[in-house]
């Protein structure tokens, strides 16, 4: 009897649509293949599933969208309400990126208005502004160190202290360990900081200074005694007053200051020759200038109760309102203002910066604030720099403007993370050159541009940024660098100039107050060439002359593509220093 053949195992005899959900089949047995009116009632809890996902995704990210927007205009009650899109990085031209210093590429404005044409302008009144939070380190009044000489202030390692009280914000030092402090700085104190009170000890110097002290202490309330004392003369003074009444007379009714179109303001000027053939715009850098000049000498939109700092009985009030007005008005939700590069937005901010630290107007304390934001957002996570655009990997003279942005914000109370001003310290580490110089070698005295280098320039740029970022008196590489900077961009003696051009004014803004600050035998010997040469070279023959007052721009850099209105604000900014900041160290007789 044979064997019956083993039987194959058959498959369990589910649907063939099943076998669909279960996987891929052969395409063979496609033409076989049935889904069920069942497999399509199994496929329902998958889907619910996925719809609901995708709705709460929907909602969220629309939720999401929202409340950002609200909160980018949760303070944009100022002067005006704005409504301008989001702008982006700017794309510069090739000669422009490679320029070893290039401020003034071309600014765009939303609109170009007639500026012949007086534009609508009204005060609004004051509103509510969230208060910014104290940033810094707490003073305790338990620990000041008393009897400390004139100019010793407090600081966890000695420090310089401003006028009046301590205040309770500050930097933490880092050069020096507390043991080493009293010993080599003879000073052990509790608060001291720079006179604009944001507390910069000197060196190792932990926190504090008087808010009210230096910064724009002597602003409104100079008189021709204390410039005298502080190196500034009667010629000076008057030199100043003409160059603002020639910027007064300049301002176009709708508050700008235009670089290429300042003539149109005055009907008949003449002031724009064809040495400017080439200037641009550059309305939001210029119209930053003019109000600094104007802020300098302690012209203020308007007088707060009790101040000091600004003058009581101003003819340019309105002129600064108007001015403040226009850049406010040209600032976007992110906090940008203009739609040009970092240039403009930085110097701008500083004037915005200033206008607030002098009055606390709380209308100024969102578009200020904003602006800080701003260039705190673009800089760039990894060098700390700033350049042309946003996140751009940096170079020294935008980072220098950036930096007394940030400062300027600070004396005015804003919220400055000190993450920003450990970035800045990082690029200039990154940018510094070494140098010897009697025999001795010196690693962060002198800087380069974007790589470390030996500018006179940008070493101006770089050691006034160093002074604003905690370096004291004491700092080695501080005097080796300014013994470079006197060495080689020292102002030539006014009567062995007989035909300028080309001029070193942007340098010599930097310059000077490097010096300013130092004081000492750094100010004696570089101040009486700078202040006397910038008075030899005003227009002044004339008072009848439209030009009467300002500073030919062909004489300096960046002046044939800058103009007249920049060339007469550095002027102007360059004869304040005696006044616009105190000295940093509060004539401290330090020796090196």
């Amino acid at each position: 009897m044979s064997a019956s053949p083993a039987k194959t195992p058959v498959a369990s005899a589910a649907p063939q649509g099943a076998r669909v959900l279960r996987g891929f089949v052969p395409l063979s047995e496609l033409a076989d293949t049935h889904f069920t009116f069942r497999d399509f009632l199994k496929l329902i809890p998958v889907m619910l599933i996925s719809l609901v996902f995708n709705v709460a995704v929907l909602v969220a990210l629309l939720w999401f969208n929202a409340l950002t927007q609200a909160q980018s205009g949760s303070n944009s009650s100022a002067f005006t309400e704005l409504a301008q899109e989001e702008t982006r990085s700017e794309v510069l031209p090739d000669e422009a990126e490679n320029a070893p210093i290039n401020p003034f590429v071309e600014d765009v404005l939303d609109a170009a208005p007639d500026v012949s044409v007086m534009s609508n302008i009204e005060l609004p009144s004051p509103t509510p502004t969230e208060a910014t939070e104290n940033v810094g380190l707490e003073v305790d009044p338990n620990r000041v160190v008393q009897n400390l000489p004139a100019g010793i202030g407090s600081g966890n390692e000695g420090g310089v202290q401003g006028a009046e009280l301590p205040g309770a914000e500050g930097l933490k030092g880092f050069l020096l360990h507390t043991d080493d402090a009293r010993r080599a700085y003879g000073a052990l104190g509790e608060g001291g900081g720079l006179p604009s009170g944001l507390g910069l000890g000197l060196l190792g110097g932990g926190g504090g200074g008087s808010r009210n002290a230096g910064g724009v202490g002597l602003r409104g309330g100079r008189d021709l005694n204390t410039v005298r004392r502080l190196g500034g003369t009667d010629e000076s003074e008057a030199a100043v007053a003409r160059g603002l009444q020639w910027l007064a007379r300049h301002q176009s009714p709708d508050g700008r200051w235009s670089g290429d179109k300042y003539h149109l303001a005055r009907p008949g000027c003449r002031c724009r020759t064809p040495a400017e053939q080439n200037v641009g715009a550059h309305d939001i850098a210029m119209t930053g200038f003019a109000l600094l000049a104007f802020l300098g000498a302690g012209h203020a939109h308007m007088v707060p109760e009790g101040a000091k700092n600004v003058a009581k009985e101003s003819p340019y009030r309105n002129n600064v309102l108007r001015g403040l007005m226009f850049l406010v008005q040209q600032q976007d939700a992110k906090g940008k203002i203009g739609k040009g590069t970092t240039y403009e937005t930085a110097i701008a901010t500083i004037a915005l910066c200033e206008a607030y630290a002098m009055t606390r107007d709380p209308r100024l304390q969102g578009p200020a604030q904003r602006a800080v934001n701003y260039l705190v957002n673009i800089q760039h996570p990894v060098t700390g720099g700033w350049r042309y655009g946003e996140r751009d990997p940096g170079d020294t003279s935008v980072v220098g403007w950036c930096v007394m942005a940030l400062r300027s914000g600070q004396m005015g109370g804003l919220n400055v993370p000190s993450s920003a001003l450990d970035g800045a310290r990082r690029f200039l580490d990154r940018v510094a050159g070494k140098i010897t110089i009697e025999g001795k070698e010196y690693t962060k005295a002198v800087y380069g541009y974007t790589d470390p280098g030996a500018s006179p320039v940008l070493t101006a740029v770089g050691l006034l940024c160093r002074q604003y970022l905690g370096w004291g008196p004491l700092v080695p590489d501080l005097h080796a660098g300014c013994k470079y900077l006197l060495a080689n961009m020292k102002p030539p003696d006014k009567d062995k100039v007989s035909n300028p051009r080309g001029l070193r004014l942007y340098g010599w803004y930097y310059a000077t107050q490097v010096m300013h600050h130092m004081e000492g035998k750094y100010f004696d010997e570089w101040n009486p060439n700078m202040r006397d040469l910038l008075i030899k070279l005003q227009e002044k023959a004339d008072p009848a002359s439209c030009n009467y007052g300002s500073w030919p721009p062909e004489y300096f850099d960046f002046g044939p593509t800058a103009g007249r209105i920049y060339s007469t604000s550095l002027c102007i900014l360059t004869l304040e220093v005696y006044y616009r900041h105190l000295p940093m160290y509060r004539r401290m007789e330090l020796s090196e």
